[in-house]
């Protein structure tokens, strides 16, 4: 995946997964751990999507 790509996943997507991942676990390091492990997850999955909305409900 090249970095722009990357980049462009981190922007979109780390704020949102962020503020999910607390309103669950309520501890900030473990919603940002939660975060690291989704964004690395996707970003080595190599799949693609039909478009950014199929991307996001995935």
């Amino acid at each position: 995946m090249e970095e722009k790509e990357a980049r462009r996943i981190l922007e979109t997507y780390a704020d949102m997964i962020l503020r999910i991942s607390y309103s669950y676990l309520r501890r900030t390091t473990d919603a940002e751990d939660i975060c690291q492990n989704v964004i690395l997850k996707h970003l080595s999955s190599h799949q693609r999507f039909d478009s950014r909305e199929h991307e996001k409900n995935r």
